[in-house]
């Protein structure tokens, strides 16, 4: 479902009791809520109600131009909760997700009834900026050739490192929510791994 969010869309999926107390999903760079699919059935079962964002330019929520910057990620949370009429929420994010709920605590600690940050850092990576070729040496350095060369080049388009390359972080955001929409179903598969924090990562979501 869509919600219209100062004149862009942010995608947004709700399940559960109407009155169930809230745990509210912000997901990864490059993903988008289907990777919460495996969550949902315990807490659902506990009783929960649970809501699942697309951050802009990711999944079903549309693109927006200008820069991304935290602030305004932060911001497209407390809409979409107050358009929704939600007050508190327990919220879990994972990685940039994590990120825009440090900037979202920060801002409307009101609205916090728990805060998880799974796999994440208060601020933005070293080198973040850098070409794609550089990602691709780093991963490279670290012995694995196979994955800069085969994975990484299957999963972004030529579109994308294009854009990586000459604008940074925020534009490749935004390449890499249309990307997903547009992949081949010979490409659709489950991507499912566990990180330190016992979060799990699914991408299920069938475009």
């Amino acid at each position: 479902m869509l919600l219209s969010l100062n004149g862009h869309k942010i995608y947004f999926d709700l399940a559960g009791p109407p009155n169930a107390p809230v745990v509210c999903f912000t997901h990864s760079l490059n993903s988008d809520g289907g990777m919460w699919v495996e969550q949902m059935v315990p807490l659902l079962g506990a009783g929960y109600r649970v809501l699942r964002l697309d951050m802009r330019g990711h999944g079903g929520s549309a693109p927006i131009d200008g820069d991304y910057t935290m602030d305004a990620l932060a911001a497209d949370v407390k809409g979409a909760l107050d358009l929704l009429g939600i007050k508190k929420i327990h919220y879990i994010g994972l990685s940039i997700g994590g990120m825009i709920g440090q900037g979202f605590a920060l801002a409307n600690p009101g609205y916090l009834a728990s805060l998880t940050l799974c796999d994440t850092q208060p601020s933005t990576p070293p080198g973040s900026a850098g070409t794609w070729e550089e990602r691709k040496a780093v991963v490279r350095s670290k012995g694995l050739a196979a994955l800069a060369d085969g994975t990484m080049d299957r999963w972004f388009t030529s579109e994308f490192r294009q854009v990586t390359r000459s604008a940074g972080p925020r534009s490749a955001t935004r390449s890499a929510g249309r990307r997903r929409k547009a992949r081949p179903a010979a490409c659709r598969r489950s991507n499912t791994s566990t990180i330190s924090t016992g979060c799990r990562r699914s991408r299920r979501r069938p475009w």
